[in-house]
C-alpha cells in the first residue's frame, strides 16, 4: 500500500477570523492549533494524528470515515470503536485553508471507503450568527465602548476654547484694567493656556488655560480629568466653590488665586493676581466657554 501524506498547512487567513485577533485566537485556539502544529500521515499500519501529540488509529480499528462539509469549510472525521477522532488533516476552513483540500480527500479513497456528511445550511447559519455574536461580545469586553466619548449618554466636550478668546475684552478691561497686552499663547500645566499682562507690571496678571482628557484603559474621559482634579485639590488650603462645573477648588498663594474647574472631561485653570471673588468670576465665564454635549 502506498503511503499517503497530509499536512494541513495551507495559508492562514487572520482576517476572516475577526477582530481583535486577541479574541479570535481565544476563540478558535483549536484551529490555530491545528493550523500551526496538525498533522496527519495515512500509512500501512494506519491513522496518525498529530496535535500536540501523536496518536494512532489501525486500519482494523476504523468502522467509518466521514468528511463534514459546512458553510465554515471542510474536515475528516474517523469513526473507530465508538470513539470520533477529528483529524487534523486534511481540512479547510475559515483559519486554515489547505489548497490541495480535494486531492488529498481523493488519495484517501483509493485506500478506504468515506462518506459524504453535510451539515444543514441553517444550521450553518446559526452557528456562524453565535460564533459572531460572541466575537463581538468579547470585543466588547475587551474595549469598553461605554468609556468612549461617543457612547450616548456621556458627558463630553469634544474640543476646548481657545484660551486666547475665551475672555471677552470687557472682562478682560474689568479684570486688568484697561491698560493691559493682547493676551499671548503659553504652555500651562493643564495644556494650553494664554496670558495677559498689565501694562508696566513685571510679570503675567492672569492665565487661562484649558485641558482636555480622553479616556483610558481604567475609565472615561471625565473619569480621568476627576482623578488628574484630585491630584491637586486634595491639599490643605484648597476651598470648594459651589455651582460652578462639576466640582471646584480655589486657592490663594501670595497675591496670586488659583481657581480649578472640571466640567466633564475638562480642567479649566484660572490664576489671577488680584481680588479671589474676581478669579472665581473669571473662572466661571471661561468653563462656560466649554460646550459639553
Amino acid at each position: 500500500m502506498a503511503v499517503l501524506s497530509a499536512i494541513a498547512m495551507g495559508t492562514l487567513d487572520l482576517t476572516a477570523a475577526a477582530y481583535p485577533l486577541t479574541v479570535a485566537v481565544l476563540l478558535t485556539a483549536y484551529n490555530l492549533l491545528l493550523a500551526t502544529r496538525g498533522c496527519t500521515e495515512f500509512t500501512e499500519d494506519g491513522v496518525h494524528n498529530t496535535i500536540l501529540r501523536t496518536a494512532t488509529t489501525h486500519w482494523d480499528e476504523i468502522d467509518r470515515i466521514h468528511v463534514i462539509r459546512g458553510a465554515g469549510g471542510a474536515s475528516l472525521q474517523l469513526v473507530a470503536d465508538r470513539r470520533r477522532v477529528r483529524l487534523a488533516a486534511p481540512r479547510t476552513g475559515l483559519i486554515a485553508r489547505d489548497p490541495d483540500f480535494e486531492a488529498h480527500l481523493e488519495e484517501l479513497r483509493e485506500v478506504h471507503e468515506v462518506k459524504e456528511t453535510r451539515i444543514p445550511g441553517w444550521l450553518s447559519a446559526v452557528a456562524a450568527a453565535v460564533a459572531v455574536a460572541l466575537l463581538v461580545a468579547a470585543a466588547a469586553v475587551l474595549d469598553r465602548p461605554w468609556l468612549s466619548d461617543w457612547w450616548p449618554g456621556t458627558p463630553v466636550a469634544a474640543t476646548t476654547p481657545d484660551p486666547c478668546t475665551a475672555l471677552d475684552r470687557p472682562t478682560l478691561d474689568r479684570a486688568l484694567t484697561e491698560h493691559h497686552d493682547a493676551g499671548k499663547p503659553t504652555d500651562a500645566f493643564f495644556g494650553d493656556g494664554c496670558q495677559w499682562q498689565r501694562l508696566g507690571d513685571l510679570g503675567w496678571d492672569l492665565v487661562v488655560s484649558y485641558d482636555r482628557f480622553t479616556r483610558t484603559a481604567k475609565g472615561t474621559g471625565a473619569d480621568a480629568a476627576a482623578d488628574a482634579f484630585s491630584l491637586f485639590t486634595d491639599h490643605d488650603g484648597r476651598r470648594p466653590v459651589a455651582g460652578l462645573g462639576d466640582e471646584t477648588y480655589t486657592w490663594t498663594s501670595g497675591a496670586i488665586t488659583s481657581v480649578l474647574v472640571r466640567k466633564a472631561n475638562v480642567i479649566v485653570e484660572v490664576e489671577y493676581n488680584g481680588d479671589p471673588a474676581i478669579a472665581v468670576e473669571l473662572a466661571r465665564i471661561a468653563s462656560a466657554a466649554v460646550a459639553v454635549e
